[in-house]
């Protein structure tokens, strides 16, 4: 047995949120979320979700591998805040940046559900597909 098979063992492996015997909220393999997380640890979770966000955006739409790195940083802003599913929905959207019409992609984010839901998130996310720089 390994120390991690062991801790494991010993703490629990849970993929929600838990309380444990003294009543703490408590992740993972006994993650006293009182205490939070170090920089290290939300860097680690941070860039695994950004490289699934990455998989994802390719593997359901390849052809956004040729398009401009921060306008390709804009939908991976968009996927990492909704998920690869609700992403799917945004068809004008996705048509408009296939076709490299960053005017039209931006109209259909600030015509949105998503615009509304995270009005100042969204307009950057739009300005940057117009303009081709991070914001």
């Amino acid at each position: 047995m390994t120390l991690v098979e062991q801790i494991n063992r010993d703490e629990g492996r849970r993929k929600t949120i838990y309380y444990d015997q003294f009543n703490i909220p408590t992740i993972g393999a006994g993650f006293n979320l009182q205490e939070g997380l170090r920089d290290d640890e939300i860097d680690y979770i941070l860039n695994n979700r950004i490289k699934e966000a990455t998989r994802d955006l390719l593997t359901n739409y390849p052809w956004a591998e040729f398009i401009d790195e921060v306008r390709r940083n804009a939908m991976l802003n968009m996927i990492y805040n909704m998920g690869i599913k609700r992403f799917s929905g945004f068809y004008g959207f996705l048509a408009a940046m296939e076709a490299k019409d960053w005017s039209r992609a931006k109209d259909h984010i600030l015509s949105s559900l998503w615009h509304s839901q995270v009005p100042a998130r969204s307009m950057r996310i739009a300005t940057q597909v117009e303009t081709g720089v991070m914001q």
